[in-house]
């Protein structure tokens, strides 16, 4: 792509230094009570309505109306409800369909219905956004904008464009009026987290108040897009500097972005899961290797990684790159953290379960409850969480009990797993995932590819930590 193109602009580097200012201190008291009254009254009906279902008051109902019964468990009555409480309550639901063994089973076999894509709003509610976002009419933005969305999310669409000098583009547009509805949902959330956390010790156990707070500062760095944006440049100038030029994420041009609406370059490829597009390249599990090692590269090199590496968000392009998608969510490690993480996946590479207990323990800082805990037993607990990932073939294991394993051998130890590790391990199952439908006879976690990396970039991490007279 030319770097040259007058719409590529400036980037607000700036941002950096000043990161937007939480959702959760943008709203009154006025707006929190009125929001506060609103879930309240869509819990309350969905309360009610499990009642009614548990008595065979709605089985009674139905008689008279012509639609077929079907059972309200609690899990489908909180899900509708908060399908119509709105994008926060559907963004906190995708969360919780994906974090197994941190809520019951059944809530998040539930919530994955709101993992499918949400109707769209209305083009000219669309269209408005824009031109109020750059106060000129969008015929003089883009000389072509397509009205029907490529997706929809909870918080934004993506729509097909083209620049005034034919370059096509997409357009990440955020839905209208998010911010304050967010910030007062957040508020109530985080309200509601600590007095769970008061009166029940699963959830104290749990962090429901530290789930809560990772989730509004993460859902307030995704809800400005210019961050996005400087992600995306920041990935690019990792890999810009590399003579094989084989990884990249989309290109941003800064003249058509701002805090709600994103433009950038448009990718030309497939899926990485298309497995019959992927299985006509020579090598596809060479392939999705170079995926795996850009992203840990990211990762231990420079301290930042793609927080959500699903099949949507990785692609093989046209002209043999690989393309990442979507850094709204995207992790960033401290020197410490990132040595901690290397030593982390060493340790799994390694099966030295015994070392990865002492880190963990370290990281949480001892056990929630006070206990005193035996390293040689919580090792040995995760090497059964962890194990299947090491020591079982691709078709042997079991990807949905993963993480909920890990989630159970933490709580029993009133352990709080550090999130990086939780994260991270959550990227390398995606990438697992996407082996087994490749390359079957790979596993991500015993690859001496990445192994070898890591222990590359070990010694150059812990030199600069421990600073020039530390190196001869």
């Amino acid at each position: 792509m030319d770097t040259e193109n007058p719409f590529r602009g400036t980037a607000p580097i700036e941002l950096r230094a000043t990161p937007p200012q939480l959702l959760t201190e943008r709203v009154g008291v006025g707006r929190v009570l009125l929001r506060l009254l609103a879930t309240w009254w869509i819990l309350g009906l969905a309360f009610w309505a499990w009642v009614a279902d548990r008595l065979f008051i709605r089985r009674v109902f139905y008689l008279f109306v012509p639609r077929r019964y079907e059972p309200l468990p609690w899990t489908r009555a909180l899900r509708l409800a908060f399908e119509r409480l709105g994008p926060t309550y559907i963004k906190f639901g995708q969360v919780i369909a994906s974090s197994k063994g941190l809520f019951p089973e059944a809530l998040c076999e539930e919530m994955r219905a709101v993992l499918d894509d949400v109707p769209p709003e209305p083009f000219e509610r669309t269209r408005r956004t824009i031109e109020e976002m750059f106060d000129a009419p969008l015929a003089t933005l883009f000389d072509r904008f397509e009205e029907a969305p490529m997706a929809a999310a909870s918080i934004a669409q993506v729509h097909g464009a083209t620049l005034p000098d034919g370059t096509d583009v997409v357009v990440k547009v955020q839905r209208p009026n998010l911010p304050l509805r967010v910030g007062a949902d957040l508020r109530v959330m985080g309200a509601a987290a600590r007095f769970a956390e008061r009166v029940s010790h699963e959830a104290r156990l749990g962090n429901l108040s530290g789930i809560v707070g990772d989730f509004a500062e993460t859902l307030t760095q995704e809800m400005d897009f210019r961050l996005e944006g400087l992600n995306m440049d920041e990935f690019n100038a990792i890999f810009d500097s590399q003579p094989d030029k084989h990884v990249c994420a989309p290109r941003v041009y800064w003249e058509r972005t701002r805090t709600h609406a994103l433009t950038m370059e448009r990718f030309v490829g497939c899926r990485v899961d298309d497995v019959e597009r992927m299985k006509t390249l020579d090598d596809p599990e060479a392939e999705l290797v170079r995926g795996v090692l850009a992203w840990t590269e990211t990762l231990l090199r420079n301290g930042m990684f793609h927080g959500d590496v699903h099949a949507g968000n990785l692609m093989y392009l046209d002209d043999g790159r690989i393309g990442f998608l979507d850094f709204g969510i995207v992790g960033r490690f401290d020197q410490t953290t990132r040595e901690q993480s290397m030593e982390f996946l060493l340790c799994l590479a390694m099966s030295n379960y015994k070392r990865f207990a002492e880190i963990v323990i370290d990281m949480s800082k001892g056990s929630i409850d006070g206990r005193e805990l035996d390293v040689d037993e919580v090792a040995e607990d995760l090497r059964a969480a962890y194990g299947p990932l090491t020591n079982m073939t691709m078709a042997e294991i079991e990807y949905g009990e993963v993480l909920p394993n890990i989630q159970r051998t933490g709580m029993k130890h009133g352990l709080r797993f550090p999130k990086e590790f939780v994260l991270i391990t959550k990227q390398f199952l995606y990438f697992d995932r996407y082996a087994r439908l490749l390359a079957p006879n790979l596993n991500m976690f015993q690859d001496p590819r990445i192994a070898m990396q890591i222990m590359q970039l070990l010694p150059q991490l812990q030199a600069a930590q421990s600073g020039p007279s530390a190196t001869v």
